[in-house]
């Protein structure tokens, strides 16, 4: 634009110089191309001097707008600016709200932390409530039904009748058996047998092993090795003195049921008793712990039947024992050594822990023995646990002591109960009957009649033999009698110190002092009539006196009782087997 303006100057100033008066036309006239040359240049720099100033005022004008918007951006800006720092003020007003709001909720949270520990708290305790009310109405509704439940098989309570009423008459009457309480508490085991009998039909034709050993020995782990039903177990870790003795049995319909003994011998089905509950579940060391009393008086058994591997076997989960520490017998072991007299097998459980045959094992089985003959096997449990050559080890060790102790057994073998499965240790020797043959050669059927009959009838021939022997105790103290009566006669003037020496020897000769009235020819009640006798008459009056009072024994009549009642008991017990036979073949 600036050249423009110059070049138009320029050319200006030339056509002046030549319009100067003093410059001759014809020169002027002669420039008349130069000058409108010059003219051309001018107008053409001027009318483009005019688009420029257009432009230039239109940019201007732009110009202007632009100005008037950076102005009004500015005025924005400074809103914005402001805007910006009120909505700095405020997000700092905010951001503190904010740390403030964060703060109450940390604390919010903390108590609502303390609250849900609270409600869990509580929740557990309602839990817990509810487990003891659930447990509370589960305990008072065994114990009324094992209070309220009756045995109303007719040949047992005739059985009872017989032992408590006619018996017990009979027992009072005599004095001729020295170990009577062991023979009435036979006459009571067998009517408990009775009572299982007649209450658990499935039992009366299964032969019993009793599975016993020490206390923590694995015996419950034992049997449970043998269910087909790997979710079934028996309650493990029950102290022996509140241990309820289990009979398990092969279940007929594949099911698995548990049913209570009373001390009746009335059964109750605990899987009727519970039905909403999962009776394995709720019967366990610590269900029964909960009573706060010893369960197993008034529930001595438990029937377990589910499926089994021996049709005809039932195993009795005897109650462990601890060793006593006075060196007697343990009541566990008593109690323990009840169940085993009773049964047809025994199969003693020793942990491969305790690495020997214990010494108190020892003693049961030598106590147990002496009294039968039952076949015996050994069961080293949790062989498992040790390494093979501890076992082999172990194993060698027990076989020495049985034969140190001259206990016979049919076989030993080490065994795993997690496995459940026999240990091989590879050993061949008079000891190597496995379990399997043992347990195959038991699986017969068993005629418990004829088992209880026997026992009844041995308690019959123990009482006759000592009625027996009481008669001819009797006989010889009579004859003695006489013979004293004799002598006294033919000696009436020795004096009464000879007298009493020469009864005395012939009381020796004669065992007469074995007998209970032999005291009342030596006591004076009565000394004024004492006074006015001889010697000889006051021994002659006490032996008539000995003799009237032996000859009121009546051992004939002892007999006839003790023979009826025998009889009748016999009956009874034929009772019980035949009604259950017939409610066998009902069901």
């Amino acid at each position: 634009m600036k050249t423009n303006n110059k070049q138009v100057l320029e050319y200006t100033e030339k056509i002046q110089h030549l319009l100067q008066p003093t410059l001759p036309f014809k020169l002027l006239f002669s420039k008349k191309k130069t000058v409108l040359a010059w003219l051309n240049t001018i107008h053409e720099t001027v009318e483009q001097s005019t688009t420029l100033e257009d432009i230039i005022e239109q940019k201007e004008h732009e110009l202007q707008q632009k100005n008037n918007e950076i102005k009004r951006i500015k005025k924005s800006r400074d809103r914005v600016e402001e805007d910006l720092e009120e909505l700095k003020e405020t997000f700092e007003n905010k951001e503190e709200e904010l740390e403030n709001l964060q703060d109450e909720l940390t604390l919010q949270l903390k108590n609502i932390k303390t609250l849900q520990r609270i409600n869990d708290g509580l929740r557990n305790q309602i839990e817990e409530k509810d487990v003891r009310i659930t447990q509370a109405d589960l305990r008072h509704n065994l114990i009324k039904s094992l209070l309220e439940t009756e045995n109303d098989n007719v040949g047992v309570q005739q059985y009872f009748k017989l032992l408590y009423d006619d018996f017990f008459q009979f027992s009072a009457q005599e004095n001729a058996l020295k170990d009577e309480s062991a023979a009435l508490l036979e006459l009571q085991e067998i009517g408990s047998d009775l009572k299982l009998i007649s209450g658990y039909s499935a039992f009366f034709q299964k032969r019993s092993i009793a599975i016993a050993g020490g206390f923590s020995a694995g015996k419950s782990r034992f049997i449970t090795s043998f269910f087909t039903d790997d979710q079934l177990t028996l309650p493990i870790g029950i102290k022996p003195t509140t241990a309820i003795p289990t009979y398990v049995l092969n279940s007929s319909d594949k099911t698995s049921r548990i049913t209570a003994c009373n001390n009746k011998g009335a059964i109750i089905d605990l899987s009727q008793l519970w039905k909403s509950y999962d009776v394995h579940q709720i019967l366990t060391h610590e269900f029964i712990q909960s009573f706060g009393f010893n369960l197993k008086k008034v529930m001595p058994y438990i029937f377990l039947s589910t499926p089994f591997r021996y049709e005809h076997l039932c195993f009795v989960d005897t109650p462990g024992y601890n060793p006593s520490d006075s060196g007697t017998q343990s009541d566990d072991a008593k109690a323990a050594k009840e169940f085993v007299d009773n049964t047809d097998a025994l199969i003693w459980v020793v942990s491969v822990e305790a690495g020997t045959l214990p010494r108190e094992d020892i003693k049961f089985l030598h106590s147990t023995i002496s009294d039968n003959n039952k076949p015996l096997f050994i069961v080293i449990n949790k062989a498992d646990l040790k390494p093979i050559e501890d076992v082999k080890a172990i194993y060698e060790n027990i076989i020495r002591v049985l034969d140190e102790e001259n206990i016979t057994v049919q076989g030993i073998v080490a065994y795993s109960s997690n496995q459940k499965e026999e240990i091989s240790l590879g050993k061949t020797n008079r000891h190597n009957k496995s379990l399997t043959q043992f347990l195959n050669n038991l699986n017969t059927p068993s005629s418990k009649q004829d088992v209880l009959l026997a026992r009844l009838q041995d308690v019959h021939n123990k009482y006759y033999d000592a009625l027996q022997e009481q008669e001819q105790n009797v006989k010889k103290q009579l004859l003695a009698i006489k013979h004293l009566e004799r002598g006294l006669f033919m000696s009436n003037f020795l004096d009464k110190e000879e007298d009493e020496e020469d009864l005395y020897e012939y009381d020796d000769e004669e065992d007469l002092y074995e007998y209970d009235d032999e005291e009342d020819l030596y006591e004076y009640d009565d000394e004024e009539n004492i006074s006015n006798l001889s010697s000889v008459d006051i021994i002659e009056e006490r032996l008539r006196n000995l003799e009237k009072s032996i000859q009121q024994h009546d051992t004939a009549d002892l007999i006839k009782q003790l023979d009826i009642v025998m009889q009748k008991m016999r009956n009874a017990i034929q009772l019980v087997f035949r009604d259950t036979t017939i409610s066998n073949h009902k069901n």
